[in-house]
């Protein structure tokens, strides 16, 4: 099913309704984020009022009218719907009643809820990365991985992507070679990769081209959440040792994926 990527605030208080400009009479919903990869984005904007869907009036407790002396959450109405479906809402912005139109689609999330395939993981020198999903964490912490593993990874699972191509790029582990001596390898597992040599990381393949088109003598990642850690390995040993970590662990490829 669709969704349009709005997170939305009740508006049953007299004073917060006199503050946006809303009437006695007019009804709606407050919009107080939106999703950035989601139909709404760059259509509806943060403190609009949402009014009607397809011309259905929204109640202040997000409800609208179902069967006979019954209401049920508006988001009825948009499961309705198909993706790439087009939608009227009516809304009012600064006081101007405005009637606009979406085309319905998804969100992208951090980390996808559904399964997956096999994770995709990058080895360089030693230092395995993957990216977050759903069956990482399932083969990390085990079936009630929602109860077990990192606070910092699953808020990452229901928090909003800036970018279609986001993910959560995580050092999964340390194997042991010349490039990697002097990191713990208990120290550094699943902390989330910020920045290569200094610019940021949005995906692992973002990260693995960075990697290949390095000409340096260091690589420099740093990883972890409020408090980051940098691991620095000297470009002239990387090759040899990934060579050597793929045929240790019968690794096929220093990737399993298409960086082009």
């Amino acid at each position: 099913f669709p969704v349009i990527g709005v997170y939305f605030q009740k508006i049953e208080s007299d004073a917060l309704r006199a503050k946006h400009g809303l009437e006695r009479d007019h009804k709606g919903i407050m919009i107080r984020a939106i999703e950035p990869t989601s139909c709404s984005h760059g259509v509806l904007e943060k403190g609009d009022v949402l009014l009607e869907f397809e011309g259905t009036e929204i109640a202040c407790d997000g409800t609208v009218p179902f069967r006979k002396g019954e209401r049920i959450a508006f988001g009825h109405l948009i499961s309705q719907k198909f993706i790439g479906d087009e939608a009227k809402v009516k809304v009012l912005r600064n006081g101007e009643s405005l009637d606009l139109t979406l085309k319905l689609g998804g969100v992208t999330r951090k980390i996808p809820l559904g399964m997956d395939d096999d994770p995709p993981y990058l080895v360089v020198g030693g230092l395995v990365f993957t990216a977050v999903t759903v069956l990482y964490l399932r083969s990390e912490f085990g079936d009630d991985f929602e109860r077990n593993s990192p606070v910092r990874l699953l808020s990452s699972m229901y928090s909003m992507a800036e970018h279609e191509d986001q993910q959560v790029v995580v050092l999964s582990q340390i194997l042991a070679s010349e490039a990697t001596t002097g990191y713990e390898p208990d120290e550094f597992s699943n902390l989330t990769v910020q920045s290569f040599n200094g610019q940021p990381v949005r995906n692992l393949k973002e990260l693995a081209r960075l990697v290949d088109a390095c000409d340096s003598d260091f690589l420099e990642f740093e990883v972890g959440e409020h408090y980051k850690e940098l691991l620095v390995l000297e470009r002239k040993v990387v090759a040899q040792a990934t060579e050597e970590i793929m045929k240790q662990h019968s690794i096929p490829a220093p990737s399993n994926f298409d960086i082009a």
